[in-house]
């Protein structure tokens, strides 16, 4: 996506307003948490599916005027966590 579309600097201010639209059909788990990547600060928010037994999280940054996410899907916390201690090891020659 733009940031400019979005009007946003960073990976948790676009988390905010992503949250706010995910929260029709979500519930937020937990606050907002920020990790390193690649010298990239991403910011992380986990969603509980309403309805159905899923997790999801969502991390993002802007890089080079673009923000870039990804979503995490996984069927309780702890298979949540190990997606996101994969993300936090990967080798990020491309950021």
């Amino acid at each position: 996506d733009d940031a400019s579309d979005w009007k946003v600097k960073s990976g948790a201010e676009y988390l905010d307003k992503f949250g706010a639209q995910m929260q029709r059909s979500s519930d937020l788990v937990g606050k907002m948490t920020s990790f390193t990547l690649g010298g990239h600060i991403f910011g992380r928010q986990d969603f509980s599916r309403r309805g159905v037994a899923a997790r999801q999280t969502v991390v993002a940054t802007v890089m080079k005027g673009y923000v870039l996410s990804a979503v995490l899907n996984a069927n309780d916390p702890a298979r949540t966590e190990t997606l996101v201690a994969g993300c936090r090891a990967m080798n990020c020659t491309w950021c």
